[in-house]
């Protein structure tokens, strides 16, 4: 699996996540927006170790 942060421009900078797996299929993607790239990779990277402990 593979963890991807889009910037969001708008009024200001916005990030999410994107997870896909290792085919480029996507897997999950956030359906909350961060202000900040590192506070969504922490949430991308906690969701991702969920989905492979699930699967």
């Amino acid at each position: 699996m593979t963890l991807h942060l889009v910037e969001i421009r708008g009024r200001s900078m916005w990030w999410t996540w994107i997870i896909r797996d290792s085919a480029g299929v996507l897997v999950e993607e956030s359906r909350t927006q961060f202000r900040s790239a590192e506070a969504a990779e922490l949430e991308g990277r906690t969701r991702m170790t969920e989905l492979k402990t699930r699967g």
